[in-house]
């Protein structure tokens, strides 16, 4: 018997089911469910068909642990070598800091005609520089002080003096040499020439960090 109600607001005489019984057709049979209006004439057809469900992906507590160790493994070999890394520039900045420093006391004794002396020296852990007038007659350079890391000056306190004529006369009459270390005992070192030029360089000093 027909059976007369309302899909998506029309209204249809008959629903039919049917399913395809070939045997050929290995896979899960598609139902056809056919709509029929007043009039016999076919109002919607559609198919469906039957998806098998999937599980969700995930990961197991033993993945997560390998991601885990690897991590570590990985961070246990990359943090030792960033913080020396980190060290060594800071003692590269901080040697190339106190050279451009000594230049400039002895361009400031050069242009006011002035001896000055400069001061470099490690006061609890921290290595500062500081330069003044010869005589106490003025500050050429406020003390400065430098990254922790950088921790001691060989044979400090050092002094460097320059004339008015920018010549070195601190230390005698030849070349003066001084390291600076950081906290892993590694070493640069400063050299002022007796006519007054600075250089610094990676190489240590024969004297070690103390």
């Amino acid at each position: 018997m027909p059976v007369r109600t309302l899909f998506y607001g029309r209204r249809i005489s008959s629903i039919s089911i049917a399913c395809d019984p070939s045997p050929r057709v290995k896979r899960r049979h598609t139902a056809c469910v056919s709509l029929r209006g007043a009039m016999g004439v076919p109002s919607m057809e559609n198919e469906f068909e039957d998806i098998p469900n999937k599980g969700q992906g995930g990961f197991t507590l033993i993945e997560l642990m390998i991601v885990v160790a690897i991590i570590s493994i990985g961070a246990s070999i990359a943090v030792p070598e960033f913080i020396r890394w980190n060290a060594r520039t800071q003692l590269r900045q901080a040697t190339s800091e106190i050279a451009s420093q000594l230049t400039m006391a002895r361009m400031a004794a050069m242009n006011r005609n002035r001896s000055v002396d400069v001061t470099i020296q490690a006061t609890s852990g921290v290595v500062n520089i500081s330069a003044v007038v010869s005589g106490g007659l003025g500050t050429v350079i406020p003390t400065r002080s430098f990254m922790n890391s950088v921790r001691a000056v060989t044979g400090g306190p050092v002094t460097v003096s320059f004339s008015s004529l920018g010549v070195k006369t601190s230390a005698g009459t030849g070349t003066q040499t001084f390291g600076v270390c950081d906290t892993k005992n590694v070493q640069y070192s400063v050299t002022i020439i007796p006519a007054g030029r600075v250089n610094w360089s990676v190489n240590p000093t024969a004297t070690p960090c103390p």
